[in-house]
């Protein structure tokens, strides 16, 4: 019965302790915006993936065998991440290089074949970019993380303001939160030059009658009046 009790048990520890690898390893890592990971990073996650779960399944391996191995695989990692920075042939050699799919409104079957990228495949990420039709094409380029670039030709071009010479107005601030969940965020008010008497006013001309400690979020959006939701009752 205890031997019944204790695998479970083993089993519940170890992945616990694979869940704290995995934050804290997570944290260190290169950063990234969403979805551009070069072939390497891939590689690296699906390695470091295989190497954490591989003690929940065989419990002959053990706790420092892969321990060791997951910290030279981040550090390979981030050895290779620091080249590809500070060198512009060693990142070319670690993450490739873009290729130009379309070059002045005309395919470039050579480089489409080198790419091993079929025309279907170049028409469907065309229209997940929002463009129907190759002809509106000036430049296409499949970037190293996998990502296709578009650049439209002049004709097609949305207008601008500049386009129509009329003088837009200056870029709005970014939102300030104010209020949050019933407190006021003072750093935030000291950053706009306000007080809470000032707030007070503002809240004021808002209309905001909620008591403060029934207040989801108030928000300075730039100019008058303030945006505010109140908590759901």
């Amino acid at each position: 019965m205890n031997g019944f009790l204790l695998e479970p048990l083993m089993f519940a520890c170890r992945t616990l302790i694979i869940g704290l690898l995995v934050y804290i390893i997570s944290r260190y890592l290169p950063r990234r915006t969403g979805g551009t990971f070069a072939a390497y990073d891939f590689v690296f996650f699906w390695l470091l993936g295989g190497l954490l779960v591989a003690p929940l399944y065989d419990l002959k391996i053990r706790f420092l065998d892969m321990i060791t191995a997951v910290i030279i695989v981040y550090l390979t990692h981030f050895l290779l991440s620091g080249l590809a920075m500070k060198s512009r042939k060693w990142s070319s050699w670690i993450s490739g290089h873009p290729f130009t799919l379309i070059k002045k409104g005309k395919i470039q079957d050579k480089t489409m074949n080198q790419a091993l990228f079929p025309i279907q495949m170049l028409i469907s990420e065309l229209r997940m970019s929002g463009i129907a039709k190759l002809s509106e094409v000036e430049t296409a380029i499949l970037e190293t993380t996998g990502h296709l670039s578009v650049i439209k030709k002049a004709d097609f071009m949305p207008v601008t303001t500049t386009d129509l010479n009329i003088k837009s107005p200056l870029d709005s601030p970014l939102p300030t939160v104010l209020i949050e969940d019933g407190k006021i965020m003072k750093k935030n008010l000291e950053k706009l030059g306000w007080n809470e008497a000032e707030l007070q006013q503002r809240m004021v001309k808002a209309k905001v009658i909620t008591p403060l400690k029934k207040l989801y979020a108030v928000i300075w959006e730039g100019k008058d009046p303030l945006y505010w939701v109140s908590k759901d009752e």
